[in-house]
């Protein structure tokens, strides 16, 4: 067990078409798939946000990191073609090599769309709000620099 803080704030669900394809001495086997999926990202709560109150100018600082992907989970999967090679048949392996290709497929089709940088949004409006108090003024910010995608955990 380990102790974590994950503000998830975007969550989007994707259908995309996985192909997955293998070829060993010169027999291929191929696979079509359709997945369904939901990717949430959003920020690490950690000791590196930091949190700066001044009674003087009536300022809340919070500087924060950037969001990342958290997880990606396959929801649905549903197989359309399956062809196994002359020497190179389906195994128990192939199945996991799969799932673990459709789930980087959904990551990056996430990161085409620009689910990050809606977290970001998502996170910095819902930090206003949560420390907005009568008479202050709230101050969210980014900690530099953004991070490169990250692969989910």
């Amino acid at each position: 067990m380990q102790a974590v803080a994950k503000l998830v704030s975007s969550e989007t669900f994707i259908r995309d078409v996985v192909t997955y394809q293998n070829t060993w001495m010169g027999s291929t086997k191929r696979s079509l798939l359709v997945v369904t999926g939901k990717v949430l990202a959003g920020v690490v709560i950690d000791s590196t946000m930091k949190v700066q109150v001044n009674p003087e100018t009536k300022t809340i600082s919070l500087d924060i990191p950037h969001a990342r992907i958290l997880d990606v989970v396959v929801t649905h999967m549903q197989t359309y073609d399956e062809r196994s090679g002359l020497w190179n048949p389906f195994t128990p392996s192939d199945r996991d090599t799969i799932f673990q290709h459709v789930r980087a497929q959904l990551e990056h089709t996430a990161d085409d769309m620009g689910v990050v940088g809606h977290a970001d949004s998502s996170a910095l409006a819902l930090f206003q709000t949560l420390l907005a108090v009568p008479g202050y003024s709230v101050n969210v910010r980014f900690q530099l620099p953004a991070p490169v995608a990250q692969p989910a955990e």
